[in-house]
């Protein structure tokens, strides 16, 4: 496994969480470090930051709709930060601890 990967990570045009679920939305300014309490599990939609898969979109896995205002950003995430790396048929969207904001 490699030491870090790149995913993407959806957000508001003002750089927020979109609030899927019961959570508070997070800023992600380009060159921060997000970090949240978490534990790995089997558990696709515990507590941690939501990344996808570079090329897969928030709407093909039943999160909004296809005319949703959001932007792709790129963030770079440690493998020792993955909670849930996803299970057969569920890898594309994956749960982490910690992410640095790369754009």
């Amino acid at each position: 496994m490699a030491p870090d990967h790149i995913f993407t990570k959806w957000l508001t045009t003002n750089r927020m969480s979109p609030g899927w679920g019961l959570v508070s939305p997070i800023k992600y300014d380009i060159g921060s470090t997000v970090e949240v309490q978490g534990e790995a599990n089997d558990q696709q939609c515990a507590p941690g930051l939501h990344v996808f898969r570079i090329g897969e979109r928030p709407e093909w896995h039943g999160l909004c709709s296809a005319d949703h205002n959001l932007i792709a950003v790129r963030v770079r995430v440690k493998s020792e930060d993955i909670l849930f790396a996803g299970l057969p048929t569920m890898d594309a969207k994956l749960r982490v601890r910690k992410l640095e904001v790369l754009d």
